[in-house]
């Protein structure tokens, strides 16, 4: 699938980006942005991270958020260009590889948790989702009035219950309903701005003018466009205008151009138990049965229903948070006030779990409300299960300022300094010329007293001072000098069985966010260990004797010192893993490798520059991960158990540059990775395919499907079915999966081409010039 936030291309399996580290599991459901691996997320993900039946998960897709800015469309962009930056917290961001192409890579494994500025980000995007809520989108069928009018009655169905085990932050954001899209076979695409439909006939034009608008995007139309559960109603919009648009309904079965408007000035809609409840002119909150609506609420930024269909919830602008029966027929309970965000809601509505600024609350069966954590500020909540909920969160300490402001870095240079001198220094005093003055007799016949001044004395004794006032200078820029990322937090667990918190790990100075998988219970984490290394005896740099000369002395020694600095500071880290109350440092010695003009080949002091590529392998218990430890300049696949720590790792592949796919007993993987980011397929120590893209490895019906031969924005789409692979189509642009069949435009030049849907053998021509595929 493609990540929402920086379009990379990541594999299907993937819970964190390997572009900038976001959490798919959220973006996934939620963003759904258009793009050629979005087809594969939408079916295979979903039924794997979200428990759904595969059947069912096959269709689902994330509704329309309208509100923000257009989603950008995902997938050759991100595709062909992975960008290489010099942080180790940059966006999009895997860490820099050795060899053979620097690449980024992503800032946690399993899921940097996001604080407070993460959920503001997400505020900003187009598509969350709120995986501990069970969701819904039963159709709704437009009906005739009896007047001959436009919608009469809606045919009801039976929602769809999604599950979800993890949890990292779930924003609500502005116009998003987060209600599944089931229908059957349908296939909607477009040629150029003509929405067309195929069920297996001929098919049919939906509608013209799709594109009226320039924020009328390929994405907004995915995810605006739904099919009724019981497949006979096709959703879609038309006449962008800004962020809203006017939505249509078209019988499937009918061949007729009759699709029939529902509503205008929509901003997001959702279809759930025969009713369609969508926002409108910006924040007005509406359901619907076809022929009548009812105004439910104003001022609305966000909204969902519950599991189970009976209940709907929504936070308006104002912070304040409220839940009423999905019928309407009582009053609505009002959640809180200064809501930031919705972190779970279970099922049956029993359970709402929310944070007002960095306080966590729970509310229960709608009644009453119970503070659960203060001061926090990172949650990931395991709600596998639904009666004992435990949220795995850190708590940053906070660095107090000195009189300017200014807030000294927890991992300074001056924490690798040896200062054999700081006694001295403090016990010297400024010299007073008097003290190197005597009073002498003078005269013969008439004497008396000159005062005598040992210059040379005094003048040797004042350099020294002066020596020693550049030492404490800079003392004080080595304490002021360091790395800036670094925080001190202690890692909690929060358990509701006792409606109390347990440190699992504690004052950890680290510059990246730990990686938490909270189903598993497992912590990855790196930490500076400041006493791990030897510390530069602070004489060696600015010798006492320096004198005058002491700025000279400062100037020649300060690369040399900054060199060795860094040094120590990146061999001092280590990378542990906490696994209930037990914690185990990895055995990797971190080495600093300078190139020719004595800097780092690294970008930073993170470890992630060296190791990337972090994979979970849940069935088997081990974490897998790449890098470089021998520092040999050729990347390698590593990994280590996790249900048994013992600090060990083994190297799995040698000459590895990316790990894949983890698939039972089957690691998928590239080497001689090109500035392409495309190399030679591996599964276990069988040879594959040559050429093939970084990221594009998915699993179909059982088989692997991967991306070969990549130019510009086209390649051949080929398939191995574990004995050899074999060629699907040439200059595809883009595929949609659904179950065994799978839609694809090829014989393209980039931006058109031909449709056609392959059943596992071969290729069933529908129609020529199509642009995209908007859903399958």
């Amino acid at each position: 699938m493609n990540c929402p936030k920086c379009n990379a291309e990541n594999p299907a399996e993937s819970k964190f980006c390997s572009g900038c580290g976001a959490n798919l599991e959220e973006a996934a459901a939620a963003a759904n942005t258009a793009s050629e691996e979005t087809p594969v997320a939408n079916t295979e993900e979903k039924a794997t991270e979200q428990n759904v039946s595969s059947e069912e998960t096959k269709a689902t897709e994330a509704a329309l958020v309208a509100e923000a800015a257009p989603v950008a469309e995902a997938a050759p962009v991100a595709e062909a260009a992975p960008v290489v930056e010099a942080a180790p917290v940059a966006e999009p961001a895997p860490a820099v590889e050795a060899a053979p192409a620097a690449e980024p890579a992503p800032e946690a494994m399993f899921g940097a948790t996001a604080g407070n500025q993460a959920v503001e980000n997400a505020y900003e995007q187009f598509a969350t989702t709120n995986p501990g809520t069970a969701t819904a989108n039963t159709a709704a069928a437009p009906a005739k009035k009896k007047n001959g009018g436009k919608i009469a009655a809606i045919i009801g169905g039976v929602a769809v219950v999604v599950v979800v085990a993890i949890i990292l932050i779930i924003a609500i954001i502005a116009g998003i309903i987060l209600l599944s899209n089931k229908g059957g076979d349908e296939l909607v695409y477009l040629k150029g701005d003509e929405m067309y439909l195929y069920t297996g006939k001929e098919p049919v034009e939906v509608e013209d003018n799709i594109y009226e608008d320039w924020l009328a995007t390929e994405s907004n139309i995915n995810n605006a466009t739904k099919v009724s559960e019981d497949g006979k109603y096709l959703y879609f919009p038309k006449n962008h205008v800004g962020s809203s648009f006017d939505l249509y309904c078209k019988k499937i079965s009918s061949k007729k151009d009759d699709a029939e408007k529902i509503d205008s000035n929509i901003n997001s809609y959702g279809l759930c138990n025969g009713k369609i409840y969508y926002t409108k002119d910006g924040d007005k909150f509406y359901v619907s049965d076809g022929e009548n609506k009812e105004k439910i609420a104003s001022d609305v930024k966000s909204w969902t229903i519950s599991g189970d269909d009976k209940w709907i919830y929504w936070v308006e602008y104002s912070g304040d948070a409220y839940v009423q029966d999905i019928k309407l027929k009582d009053s609505k309970i009002k959640i809180d006030s200064d809501i930031s965000y919705l972190l779970y809601v279970s099922d049956d509505c029993s359970k709402i779990i929310y944070a007002v600024e960095d306080d966590v609350y729970m509310m229960k069966d709608l009644d009453g409300k119970d503070k659960i954590l203060s001061d926090v500020s990172s949650y990931n909540i395991d709600a596998s299960d639904e009666k004992n909920i435990k949220i795995y969160y850190y708590e940053v300490e906070e660095q107090e300022p000195d009189e300017y402001g200014n807030v000294a870095p927890l991992i300074s240079y001056y924490d690798f300094i040896d200062d054999d001198m700081v006694d001295s220094d403090a016990a010297m005093t400024e010299p007073d010329v008097k003290d190197y003055q005597h009073t002498e007799i003078r005269g013969t016949y008439f004497t008396y007293e000159y005062t005598v001044t040992d210059w040379d004395a005094y003048y040797a004794a004042r350099d020294k001072w002066y020596a020693k006032s550049s030492r404490d200078s800079y003392r004080e820029n080595l304490k002021s000098w360091g790395e800036n990322s670094a925080q001190k937090l202690d890692i909690l667990c929060w358990e509701e069985s006792v409606e109390d918190s347990k440190v699992l790990v504690e004052d950890i100075i680290t510059t990246s966010a730990p990686r938490i998988d909270a189903e598993e219970g497992l912590i990855i984490y790196d930490e500076f260990d400041k006493n791990s290394v030897s510390r530069l005896k602070f004489s060696d740099f600015f010798p006492a004797d320096a004198g005058n000369e002491y700025y000279n002395v400062y100037s020649d020694s300060w690369t040399t010192l900054t060199t060795k600095l860094r040094e120590s500071m990146f061999e001092s880290h280590t990378i542990k893993v906490c696994k209930g109350e037990e914690i185990v440092a990895l055995d990797i010695d971190f080495e600093y490798v300078a190139d020719e003009y004595g800097y780092q080949d690294y970008d930073s002091l993170d470890p992630t520059d060296v190791l990337y590529d972090y994979e979970l392998d849940t069935e088997n218990n081990y974490i897998y991960f790449a890098g470089d430890l021998d520092y040999d300049g050729e990347n390698s696949i590593y990994r280590t158990p996790y249900d048994k720590l013992n600090g060990t790792w083994e190297t799995v592949i040698e000459d590895a540059d990316s790990i894949e796919r983890i698939d039972g007993k089957d690691l998928y993987y590239l080497v001689d990775m090109d500035d392409n980011y495309c190399g030679e397929l591996y599964v276990n120590d069988t040879k594959i395919d040559s050429d093939v893209r970084r990221n594009s490895v998915r699993n179909f019906d059982g088989n692997i499907i991967y991306k070969a031969d990549v130019d510009g924005d086209v390649y051949t789409l080929k398939m191995f079915n574990g004995r050899k692979n074999e060629k699907i189509a040439d200059d595809v642009c883009e595929y949609d999966v659904n179950g065994d069949k799978m839609a694809i435009i090829y014989d393209s030049n980039g931006i058109e081409g031909t449709l056609a849907i392959y059943n596992g053998s071969k290729l069933e021509d529908i129609d020529d010039d199509v642009t995209h595929i908007v859903r399958y």
